[in-house]
């Protein structure tokens, strides 16, 4: 997270992602660099940089440089395509959530500008993110919204194994952890990693 507006709407904006169950906000940080770093490295998975004048422009009637101004930038990690467009998917959730309680609160239906433009390639991460040229990944072709949804139920069955198998576990007193459950569509198959 990159709050550079610290208006009150932008802290409503940063406290509906972290009332989300979608997302933990792992850190803010001050500077694109260490931002692209955390990304780079691995250590976030998503970044959502705030622009500075956000609560500013929010605020007035919309026009380009307004709504260029209440633009956020969601940057995402994808070396797992599928899982970040699942991730995306769900900071439009958000955003949607956020825009539909700012027009709550004008009351009178005025459009205002809405958040939530969502950069798909950041240029400060494209050229990192691109695999060498050695490389046999390739992309196939992007995402439907299908995908987006098996992939969405693939998670929740991969969630539920999880619960039963930890219930299991307790009920049975075994003496181990369960730190995954990866469920292949293909072939309707589970493993249990501890």
């Amino acid at each position: 997270m990159m709050p550079r507006d610290r208006t009150p709407a932008s802290r409503r904006l940063i406290e509906r992602f972290a009332a989300s169950p979608y997302f933990d906000i792992a850190r803010e940080e001050t500077s694109p660099a260490a931002l692209d770093d955390d990304l780079a490295l691995g250590r976030v998975w998503l970044a959502i940089v705030i622009p500075a004048g956000l609560g500013a422009a929010l605020e007035k009637p919309p026009t380009p440089e307004t709504i260029r101004a209440a633009t956020v930038q969601v940057l995402a990690d994808g070396t797992d395509a599928n899982s970040s467009g699942v991730a995306l998917s769900y900071v439009q959730g958000v955003v949607a959530e956020f825009n539909a309680a700012l027009a709550a609160e004008r009351g009178d239906g005025a459009e205002g500008p809405a958040v939530g433009t969502v950069t798909r390639t950041a240029p400060q991460v494209a050229e990192r993110r691109e695999p060498a040229a050695s490389t046999t990944q390739v992309v196939v072709r992007r995402a439907t919204r299908d995908d987006i949804v098996q992939r969405l139920r693939q998670q929740q069955r991969e969630q539920d194994a999880q619960r039963v198998a930890q219930l299991k576990i307790r009920e049975r007193g075994l003496p181990m952890k369960l730190t995954k459950v990866e469920h292949n569509v293909a072939i309707d198959d589970k493993t249990f990693s501890k």
